[in-house]
Parts: C-alpha cells; sequence; structure tokens
C-alpha cells in the first residue's frame, strides 16, 4: 500500500493511501484514527478544487506578526521589530507562494468523503493524475473518462 497523500488540518492529519483495489483514508482525530476505504470498482467522482480560505490565512499571519512586533516596538532598539516583522512577511511570502489549500469530495456508491485530498492545490494535479494511472491499471471498466461538454437542446424544426 502507498501513501498517496498527507494533507494536515486543526483537528488533524488526514492521510490518503492506494492499495491495489481500493483507496484508505486515515482521518486522525486526537488520538483516534477513523479508516475509511473506497473501493475503485465502486468508485463514482473525485472532485478538488481550490480553498478560498487563503486571504483569511494570510491576515490572521498578518495579524500574530503585528502583535509580535508591538512590543518589541516599545524596546530602545528597534531590531528586534524589524527582526519580528521581517520574520512575519517571510512567512506570510512562503504560505503565499504555496498557495491555496485543496479541499476534495470522494463519491462512491456507498458513500462519500469530503477533505482535503491534495495539500495543496498545485499538488492536486500530480495526486489524480496517480489516481487515474491506478484506476486505469486496475480494469478497463473503472477507467477514469475525459470529460465530455454538455450538448444544449437543439432549436432545430
Amino acid at each position: 500500500m502507498n501513501r498517496l497523500s498527507r494533507a494536515h488540518r486543526w483537528s488533524g492529519p488526514l492521510t490518503w493511501y492506494m492499495a491495489e483495489d481500493h483507496l484508505l483514508a486515515a482521518d486522525q482525530v486526537g488520538f483516534t484514527v477513523r479508516y475509511r476505504r473506497v473501493f475503485y470498482s465502486d468508485l463514482r467522482t473525485v472532485v478538488i478544487w481550490p480553498d478560498q480560505k487563503l486571504g483569511a490565512r494570510l491576515g490572521i499571519e498578518a495579524l500574530v506578526t503585528l502583535l509580535s512586533a508591538l512590543p518589541a516596538l516599545l524596546l530602545p532598539s528597534r531590531w528586534p521589530a524589524a527582526l519580528l516583522l521581517a520574520i512575519g512577511l517571510v512567512w506570510m511570502l512562503a504560505d503565499w507562494a504555496q498557495g491555496p489549500n485543496a479541499t476534495a469530495r470522494i463519491e462512491s456508491v456507498h458513500s462519500a468523503i469530503q477533505g482535503p485530498l491534495a495539500p495543496r492545490w498545485r499538488n492536486a494535479e500530480a495526486i489524480l493524475s496517480a489516481l487515474q494511472l491506478r484506476l486505469q491499471q486496475t480494469s478497463p471498466a473503472t477507467a477514469v473518462r475525459e470529460p465530455v461538454a454538455a450538448e444544449g437542446p437543439s432549436n432545430e424544426g
């Protein structure tokens, strides 16, 4: 069994594993781990979209940076405040460069799992291609079909 991805959340990590015939989600909350299995033959859809919380996360990081630098401004030397502001700026730039988090919904015949499948949105394509390759190897019946645009109603006579 190969580890597909590991995404960290406030409640704990969600780790996805790929086996020969199924996906396994290990959802850890505190000291408990909940395992959920989705067989490839039961798989209906895998949808990944970017999370819209990047701006809020950057705002919280800016607030923490400013609140940590305020007491340092009261010191006679301005170096500690400048150092804290520089560290906060690097922290925010690194988070901004990594991009938004990714959220996913995996639906099978029996259930649906919603949670992060990829840690960041920029990793989603690689994870989907690994999953598509595994699905094509299992059997042609479960192969991933390319999306097709829906045709609108015809207005002909």
